[in-house]
């Protein structure tokens, strides 16, 4: 299986698909993350439940919606042992690609989107989240996978295709890979 080293192509832009290994010796906090991790690839199970997290990466930048909101932070970070990483390159030219680097970065600050995770649960439990009066926020608040398929519209790439993009998770990136609407790299080195 090829791999990918945080190193190799450090001008594309990329998704990076997250599953976070148990935080062992690690605080709270660190434990609670894990905890939703593992309720998110849980209700996700159908699509494959292997990753929690999605964020964009380019160089040593990464852009992520996180419980603090969409922030920009360094892709090392994911480089810990805790994390387990695919890589998957977004294929776009320079004008594309410039539209989605100035998408993400106005997203930055934009709050998370706790209500969506309600609704996703909701829906995955059968029920209409319509109904529960769960709030649709739209691109006011953004989940990871969200803010990931929203950034690679801005680039012409419409990873969610039919799915809704509220339900569209982040084991959605293999169809998006298999669709040839990503490049898979390989498991991050």
């Amino acid at each position: 299986m090829r791999q990918e080293p945080f190193d190799a192509h450090p001008d594309e832009v990329q998704v990076w698909a997250v599953r976070v290994r148990p935080p062992v010796g690690r605080g709270l906090r660190a434990w609670l993350g894990y905890v939703l991790g593992l309720a998110i690839r849980a209700f996700t199970a159908r699509y494959g439940g292997r990753y929690s997290h999605l964020l964009l990466r380019l160089g040593d930048a990464a852009w992520e919606a996180t419980e603090r909101g969409v922030c920009e932070g360094r892709a090392a970070a994911y480089r810990e042992a805790r994390f387990a990483v695919d890589v998957f390159a977004v294929p776009l030219g320079p004008e594309e690609r410039e539209r989605v680097l100035a998408w993400v970065r106005g997203a930055v600050g934009v709050p998370y989107d706790f209500a969506q995770l309600v609704r996703i649960a909701l829906a995955e439990l059968g029920r209409e989240p319509e109904a529960c009066f769960v709030p649709d926020w739209g691109d006011r608040r953004l989940i990871c996978s969200e803010f990931v398929a929203l950034a690679c519209r801005q680039g012409g790439i419409d990873l969610a295709g039919d799915t809704p993009l509220w339900r569209w998770t982040p084991d959605h990136v293999d169809e998006a890979a298999a669709d040839g609407k990503l490049i898979p790299r390989g498991p991050l080195v």
